[in-house]
């Protein structure tokens, strides 16, 4: 999944959560609008969850007046390089301690450029004010509630500095229980951030290489994300003790086996047919290939 698959659903419909906001134009030569832009991304930084986004060039919900892509989507460009080296002298100037941010231009297929400021998962949380403006005082620590932006009180203060080990489960198999939920963090000593919930059915009468290359693509995660975010897969059915076989495997082995995929065979109990014989090396370099 790329950031523009992975964002599209917000720029279409112009909603906002507590870690994507959208502007419609980026004014930052001003110190009250340096203030304010430090204010916004601190706001992502400091809210739970991992990746956060301020798409530029695109209206908001509350601001559009058609549904045609053309109307609200306004488009924006600047120099990569210079306009992220621009955002981090302002935070540099404005915050601290600084967080990591990037910048990228996506092109939307309507022809026009949207601007991405990229705030990776945070990890030195609270970030605070160290120069304020215009209703924004020094050591103010701001956080998101929803798509609105306040200033943070003692308790959700408190959370951001005891969230340094964080995770993010993938389930695959059925909900997650408070019980489970809290075991998991007991055993690894991570608290879990987030549990992203994919629906699995396969079809046993089609190839499983592909329903499972469909799967994954339907996380919402983007490749740097898959490769960077802390991540506890709950895999579906009773899978772990092939899992744990592969993985066994593949330190003796030094790659990857080739395994058979069985199915049972219509109209017969307890009788199996070969589906498919799958290559997990091919599969792992394919995948490698395309992130």
């Amino acid at each position: 999944m790329n950031l523009l698959e992975k964002l599209n659903k917000y720029i279409e419909t112009g909603e906002e959560t507590p870690k994507i906001e959208l502007k419609r134009e980026l004014n930052i030569e001003t110190k009250p609008n340096k203030a304010e832009f430090t204010k916004d991304i601190l706001a992502i930084a400091n809210t739970k969850g991992w990746y956060g986004y301020i798409i530029i060039g695109v209206l908001d919900k509350k601001h559009r007046t058609a549904s045609n892509p053309s109307d609200y989507i306004v488009g924006f460009s600047a120099n990569s390089d210079e306009f992220r080296c621009q955002i981090m002298d302002i935070l540099s100037n404005y915050c601290e301690p600084v967080p990591t941010i990037e910048y990228q231009e996506l092109s939307h297929p309507i022809g026009k450029k949207i601007g991405l400021v990229i705030i990776p998962r945070p990890t030195n949380r609270p970030y605070l004010i160290k120069r304020g403006g215009e209703g924004i005082n020094d050591g103010d620590i701001f956080i998101r509630r929803g798509a609105a932006t306040f200033k943070a009180n003692r308790h959700e203060i408190d959370e951001m500095k005891g969230s340094a080990n964080s995770v993010v489960i993938i389930n695959f198999a059925h909900p997650i229980t408070d019980a489970q939920r809290e075991r998991v963090q007991q055993q690894t000593g991570s608290k879990i951030e987030d549990i992203i919930n994919i629906e699995t059915n396969f079809d046993l009468q089609r190839p499983l290489s592909s329903q499972i290359d469909a799967l994954i693509e339907s996380v919402p995660l983007t490749s740097e994300e898959w490769q960077t975010t802390p991540l506890i897969i709950n895999i579906p059915g009773f899978s772990s003790a092939a899992v744990t076989l592969i993985a066994d495997l593949h330190g003796r082995m030094g790659h990857f086996p080739t395994i058979l995929a069985l199915r049972p065979i219509t109209g017969t109990p307890q009788r199996f047919e070969v589906a498919e014989v799958l290559n997990l090396q091919q599969i792992r370099d394919d995948t490698r290939r395309r992130r």
